[in-house]
């Protein structure tokens, strides 16, 4: 009897199997007074609910599958968060529902409270201007630094541009994305400064 499952599988000698199983057997009596044994070929293909949460990003441990991030005060979901790492853009609980070879489930979920806590650690002010912006605009770190990495992300966590500067204080950008908010994050050592930028 060969068997595919999303779920834990009840079997016809009345015994629930949570894992892959192909040694089981069941023994048929006909009114003949005739037995036949049959065997149980049982794959269960439920996804791998488990997430890794590294700061404000999270990530499927299931590979190749489809994804839908949900924000659970509401287990609604957020669009456009349907690739398998979600980088958080406010502070709550997240989910995502994994649909791998038609088995879909949701994941536990997982608590975010770190994304204001980094806005800005550097001791200088640090000022990016104008904003709103048309697209051009500039970063005064306020003094110089030996190696500052500056990355752009749209609200879904798609990373837009990522470059490292070298003892630089003044850098310009010109984004050109459509209208809209995006986080700029700057990082040096152990500083780190989000921004939420806006394109108007």
């Amino acid at each position: 009897d060969v068997v595919s499952s999303c779920t834990p599988y009840t079997w016809m000698n009345d015994i629930t199997y949570t894992t892959s199983n192909s040694t089981a057997t069941h023994m048929l009596t006909s009114s003949a007074g005739c037995d036949s044994v049959v065997t149980l070929n049982l794959t269960i293909v439920a996804p791998d609910l488990s997430v890794i949460q590294t700061g404000t990003t999270l990530s499927s441990n299931q590979l190749g599958a489809s994804y839908q991030w949900l924000d659970c005060a509401t287990m609604s979901p957020i669009v456009g968060a349907t690739n398998q790492t979600y980088s958080v853009v406010a502070n709550g609980d997240y989910a995502v529902i994994v649909d791998n070879n038609g088995c879909s489930d949701t994941s536990s979920c997982y608590n975010v409270t770190s994304l204001g806590l980094i806005q800005n650690s550097f001791e200088n002010e640090v000022l990016v201007y104008p904003n709103p912006t048309d697209g051009k605009f500039s970063i005064d770190l306020g003094e110089h630094y030996n190696s500052v990495t500056v990355t752009i992300t749209d609200l879904l966590g798609r990373q837009l541009l990522s470059k490292v500067y070298k003892k630089s204080q003044l850098l310009d950008f010109t984004l050109k994305e459509p209208a809209g908010v995006y986080l700029l994050m700057i990082e040096s050592i152990d500083m780190k400064k989000i921004i939420r930028l806006i394109k108007a």
